[in-house]
């Protein structure tokens, strides 16, 4: 699984192209919509990003709906926010009696990062609920 977003930017890095416009964006968006129409590709929403390209995960039909990566080089934002949400679960349950913060700082260690922004934090927050109302 994969943003959305991060796809679009790993495209533009394998093009040479500095950044995505609007052009390079609704091209690939038409080309994932048909991938998505021929059953090769499924995307979902996911997160409470505040905007669409951040909320939307795509994967290829038939993979696992979350695929935990740890050792690679996706800055936090990149991370989809179920992967995110299946690290928390396992940091709670090997750590029932911690609390928030520690909890935070065990899953963004997973990602080799030492101190959380404020953005990194509110991912985790906005991710938590939503695990919860999954189970």
């Amino acid at each position: 699984p994969i943003r959305v977003g991060r796809l679009f930017q790993v495209y533009a890095g394998a093009c040479d192209i500095a950044r995505v416009g609007r052009i390079v964006r609704e091209n690939l968006d038409r080309a994932l919509k048909a991938l998505q129409r021929t059953d090769k590709v499924i995307i979902e929403r996911e997160g409470s990003a505040t905007s669409d390209i951040d909320c939307r995960v795509a994967r290829i039909m038939g993979t696992p709906a979350v695929v935990i990566r740890i050792d690679d080089t996706r800055k936090f934002g990149e991370i989809p926010p179920s992967e995110i949400g299946a690290v928390l679960a396992e940091v709670r349950r090997a750590h029932p009696m911690a609390d928030d913060e520690t909890i935070y700082h065990k899953v963004i260690g997973k990602y080799g990062i030492s101190r959380p922004t404020r953005k990194i934090e509110a991912e985790l927050k906005r991710t938590e609920p939503e695990l919860i109302s999954d189970s």
